[in-house]
């Protein structure tokens, strides 16, 4: 870098190619200009014999210096310089306005970048600084704005996080004007793309202190964020409806994001997608999953986005199955095996809260599930009880009696035959029947039916049309077991026989457990009710500014209980889980949002233009000295056109930030030491060897003292490799091997000192089952493709079990199998130019956006995860550091 006052220069060298002007300027004053043609007829020799006209032995000099002009114009082009708007203000103070609010998040290591650079130029300037953040940190009155000196600010600066609530802008706006600043003064403003009523207000103020320049990126789709979740239940099915946002923008294009439903250990029972359509801010996104899986959920997700908006919390709502034993004794189960909720609280107490008393007792206790074991008629008043409950999403279980006579209450999902059917018995019509397998479509799809239950009594239902939609269950001669009924948004599910063995044995069977744990699942969670909870509910999780759940601090208060249903999210009030030790109420950051709605200059451009407006005019002026410009015809001004209009598409296309024939990606990599793998085409190879090499970047950062940014793909046929230390190739089945292009950059590459890391897992998991030898196969098609030497088995001691870690074994997701390098390499000081192994690497680095593994080792568990990982830092390191041991 050369900084010359307001310009720098980043290829300063090239500046040294001025020195041969002087040169070049000799060169044209002594070179003729080119002579002229002049049509004549003969008899003009006559006249012209004693011309005294002489012709010019030199260019003159106003034409040189315009030449001179024009190839300086291009030598100062290609130093690349870069104008400092900020160069003038340099003296001035600097305030640095930070939007660190939730819709910050997701891309807050970039805005960190920038405002680590900006306070880094001001402490070499010695300019006095000012960090503005513009979400509140503290409650009550916030500390006065003032400036520090440059150092101090960094170091701030370097410790900030985003926060898991929103931005004050007014209150920003209140205390600048109290902080009696004056201009000059500089202003920069790191925005996060979400506009206000108050942005123009807050501009307008700023810009009358002096330069205001403001920071964001145009090109972000989001902040996405999660605004309601609402669960239907289904006969087998969880449907969960997720409203999705984003700002509003009419330029918004069509989007896909994805969402993640996680358990309790942060691990992915199901994801769905989620699409925008252009100029479209909300959107519906749909889970249709078992009821089982849907009660582990405990949080959604918006992958990729780590705000705290992008997560909904789910409480107890969604997982809390309390169910009530109807029971004339407020004391519970007095008999064991001789009362009929008995056998139903044996079964359902290792999984849900069971609480016994009579019908109104219960509903004033808000269950989620309320048996009638007794098999006898529900009176009117219950009736009116019922009702409400079941329409608002409970679900009634009813067993048979001996008592019940046809139809005897409206609580019924079946109309019922008068008197019972028996099994067995003297006037009995046959055998104890066994149940038949349950259907594919219902609730109890998938379990198994055990030979040893046997039915002897039942109530048989009436044939109707509807019948066989409503059967969840039936005995092997087709006559009904179980039946159900929507009834608004619950169920009311009927056994045709006794809770107890008294009509069959199905009560004393672990299948009886399995069929009343799924009719507890289509039931809704429910939540203990306000007026029983405590006023102060204490904070036991919270959400950070990136998403995650820690242990809160003590700045953060108790929430009222007043204050659940529309909290006011703030430092001592943050997004989070509160409750009492027994339960807890999630208190999301999304549904509070409303609708939200959604720059050093380069000179070389300019100069190039420049340079080449004066080459035409240059060329113009030459047409006029050889005196054929009065007769130009439209072929002689192609080219003059030509070259205008290609200047003015170098323009166009610098101004939309194309101004180099270098891939972006390749400088990228020049400028920032990362990792490469190969795109194979195959989605779920490329993204487990994206998150593979992902993961192994954090693990490097946190444990040497190697800096790098994040992995990138690249095609060996049409990308460049050499910016990388090393490739890495997770060989796919059916992958083609690589084409002579392909094959030649990698030679050239490997020739000049680079490495490939070829992987081809062939274990049974790896890949499909049959295709081990598919990969074998892939694998050797790319050798052979490839000028590599003799390969051999990584010896005892070897570097690269050494050089960082010291390790026995290289192993991945998979352990065991050998591991190739290059026999007896001398070149590149002695390091390997490939390594070739099947142990999976990717998959036993790979981790999720919040650093879960994604895949099980095989065969050392957690362990073996550790020593992968290990691995793969001596593998970074060897290709970095050489054989320096």
């Amino acid at each position: 870098m050369l900084n010359l006052g307001a310009i720098t220069f980043a290829l300063p060298w090239i500046l040294l190619a001025l020195t041969v002007l002087p040169l070049v300027w000799l060169l044209l004053r002594i070179t003729p200009p080119a002579a002229r043609k002049l049509s004549f007829p003969p008899i003009q020799l006559l006249f012209g014999l004693a011309s005294d006209e002489t012709s010019s032995a030199r260019t003159p000099w106003w034409l040189a210096l315009l030449r001179l002009a024009c190839l300086a114009l291009i030598i100062f082009a290609l130093a690349d310089p870069v104008l400092n708007e900020r160069q003038g203000m340099r003296n001035s103070p600097l305030v640095i306005i930070l939007d660190d609010g939730w819709a910050a998040a997701s891309t807050w290591s970039q805005r960190q970048t920038a405002l680590v650079s900006l306070l880094e130029g001001a402490v070499r300037d010695k300019r006095p600084t000012m960090l503005v953040t513009t979400a509140p940190s503290k409650a009550g009155p916030q500390d006065p704005y003032s400036f520090a000196p440059a150092s101090d600010t960094l170091a701030k600066a370097r410790s900030l996080e985003p926060k898991s609530w929103s931005t004050d802008r007014p209150a920003v706006l209140q205390r600048l004007e109290n902080s009696n600043l004056r201009p000059p003064t500089e202003i920069v403003w790191i925005t996060d793309g979400i506009a206000s009523d108050l942005d123009t207000v807050i501009a307008s103020w700023l810009q009358r202190l002096g330069r205001l320049t403001v920071l964001t990126d145009p090109n972000r789709p989001g902040p996405f964020f999660v605004g309601t979740a609402e669960r239907v239940a289904e006969s087998n099915t969880n449907v969960i409806d997720v409203s999705v946002h984003r700002p509003m923008s009419p330029d918004a294009r069509p989007f896909t994001i994805k969402i993640a439903a996680l358990d309790e250990a942060n691990r992915t029972i199901a994801s769905t997608a989620a699409r925008f359509d252009a100029g479209i801010a909300t959107t519906t996104a749909q889970f249709a999953i078992p009821i089982e899986l849907g009660n582990r959920m405990t949080r959604l997700v918006v992958e990729n986005e780590n705000s705290a908006a992008g997560v909904f919390l789910l409480d107890d709502r969604w997982t809390r199955r309390p169910v009530g034993i109807v029971s004339a004794n407020p004391d519970g189960i007095v008999t064991p095996l001789l009362e009929d909720g008995f056998y139903v609280t044996q079964a359902l107490s290792p999984y849900a809260d069971i609480h016994a008393g009579t019908t109104a007792s219960l509903l004033a206790q808000n269950h989620s599930m309320i048996v009638l074991a007794s098999g006898t008629r529900v009176t009117d008043p219950e009736i009116a009880l019922l009702e409400p409950w079941l329409r608002s999403g409970g679900v009634l279980v009813r067993f048979s009696g001996s008592t019940m006579d046809g139809n005897v209450d409206p609580l019924l999902p079946v109309r019922l035959r008068g008197g019972g059917r028996t099994f067995g018995g003297t006037m009995s019509w046959t055998e104890p029947v066994k149940l038949s397998s349950f259907n594919e479509d219902g609730p109890f799809a998938g379990l198994l039916v055990p030979n040893e239950v046997l039915v002897s009594t039942q109530l048989l239902a009436e044939p109707s049309p509807g019948l066989s939609q409503r059967t969840w269950a039936s005995l092997e001669d087709g006559t009904p077991l179980v039946t159900a009924e929507r009834r608004g948004l619950g169920w009311i599910v009927f056994f045709h026989v006794t809770a107890t063995p008294e009509w069959s044995t199905l009560p004393l069977s672990g299948v009886m457990v399995d069929m009343l744990r799924r009719i507890l699942d289509l039931s809704r969670g429910v939540t203990e009710p306000l007026a029983t909870m405590p006023q102060s509910l204490f904070a036991r999780q919270i959400l950070n500014g990136s998403g995650q759940l820690i242990t809160p601090p003590p700045t953060v208060l108790a929430l009222d209980r007043n204050e659940i249903n529309d909290p006011n999210l703030s430092p001592i009030h943050p997004p989070g889980y509160y409750g009492a030790s027994n339960s807890r109420i999630a208190i999301n950051l999304g549904p509070s949002i409303d609708p939200v709605s959604s720059q050093g200059r380069t000179l070389r451009p300019w100069l190039l233009f420049a340079a080449l407006s004066l080459f035409i005019f240059d060329f113009t002026v030459s047409l006029a000295l050889r005196g054929i410009t009065p007769r130009l015809r439209m072929r002689h001004m192609v080219l003059p056109l030509c070259l205008l209009l290609l200047s003015l598409s170098a323009h166009s296309n610098i101004v939309l930030g194309v101004n180099s024939k270098i891939k972006p990606a390749t400088i990228s990599a020049v400028l920032a030491t990362r990792l490469a793998y190969v795109r194979t085409g195959q989605e779920d190879i490329d993204l487990l060897s994206a998150q593979g090499l992902e993961a192994l970047t954090k693990v490097l950062t946190t444990r040497t003292s190697a800096e790098m940014a994040s992995p990138t793909a690249i095609n060996p046929e049409i990308d460049e490799l050499f910016p990388y230390p090393f490739v890495y190739w997770r060989v796919a089945p059916d992958q083609p091997p690589p084409s002579e292009k392909a094959a030649r950059h990698i030679n050239d590459y490997l020739g000049r000192g680079g490495m490939l890391v070829l992987d081809a897992p062939n274990q049974v998991g790896a890949n499909a089952a049959d295709d081990g030898q598919k990969v074998s196969t892939v694998l050797n098609n790319v050798l052979i493709r490839l000028n590599i030497p003799p390969l051999v088995q990584v010896p005892e001691n070897h570097v690269l079990q050494r050089s960082f870690y010291l390790l026995q074994d290289l192993p991945g997701r998979y352990a065991g199998a050998p591991v190739y390098i290059e026999r007896g390499s001398v070149a590149n000081d002695g390091v390997s130019s490939i390594i070739v192994g099947s142990h999976d690497w990717a998959a036993g680095w790979a981790t999720d956006a919040r650093g879960i593994p994604l895949h099980p080792m095989v065969p050392g568990g957690e362990r073996q995860r550790e020593w992968s990982y290990r691995f793969g830092v001596n593998l970074v390191m060897y290709a970095l550091t050489g054989n320096y041991k």
